[in-house]
């Protein structure tokens, strides 16, 4: 099982000094908040006890999206700054991501699942989202070309327009998502998607532009 070790250490927080949250996820008795944060870490949170319960070195630069992928609360979803999904059975966080998803070229900024365990889509700072069956998993091959593709990325989205050929990009080798979509703009701020209840096969996803789509 593939473990995602953070190449980004911190002794006391991160490195500007500032801890921040960018996603938050709670589970279905209200008890536990999962939170997704620029240390490169989940964090589970027991609301109750009013304490961490867990802290999982998840990704290799900020986790920007957590989210449940069924509605037992056990299957908990990441995507970071490393163009990576990961599914984690919150039952043994220890052992490592049960699920990897590589196909992404950028940051993902959002993860929505179905909530039948199964689809997820991700939506991404290279300019796509896409399509995922959890029984698809990404391989090695597919790893390695997502970090590949993020070293190479020269802008920052903030506050630069996104650049041409990221609109036109062919698929990375070992890309296992179902679908890729594309014709919105994910610039400025975590832009969000969403797929629709079981038996309603849509997907929409906001713009920078202001439309959804």
């Amino acid at each position: 099982m593939e473990r995602a070790t953070p190449t980004r250490r911190w002794t006391s927080g991160p490195r500007t000094g500032r801890f921040a949250v960018f996603s938050l996820a709670v589970g279905p008795d209200g008890r536990d908040v999962m939170g997704g944060a620029n240390d490169g870490c989940v964090y589970v949170y027991d609301r109750q006890a009013q304490r961490r319960v867990e802290r999982v070195p998840a990704h290799e630069d900020d986790v920007n999206a957590v989210a449940l992928a069924d509605a037992s609360g056990q299957l908990l979803l990441s995507g970071g700054d490393d163009a990576v999904g990961r599914a984690w059975d919150r039952r043994c966080l220890a052992e490592g991501p049960a699920v990897t998803l590589a196909g992404h070229r950028d940051g993902l900024t959002f993860l929505h699942a179905r909530g039948d365990g199964r689809y997820v889509v991700s939506n991404s700072k290279d300019q796509s989202a896409k399509l995922w069956d959890l029984r698809r998993p990404s391989g090695p091959a597919a790893l390695a070309a997502a970090r590949r593709a993020v070293a190479r990325q020269s802008w920052d989205y903030r506050w630069q327009r996104a650049p041409r050929a990221a609109r036109k990009a062919t698929p990375l080798p070992g890309d296992a998502s179902l679908v890729t979509f594309r014709g919105h703009a994910v610039l400025h701020t975590l832009l969000r998607c969403r797929l629709a209840p079981p038996g309603r096969p849509a997907l929409a996803a906001g713009s920078a532009d202001g439309s959804v789509l």
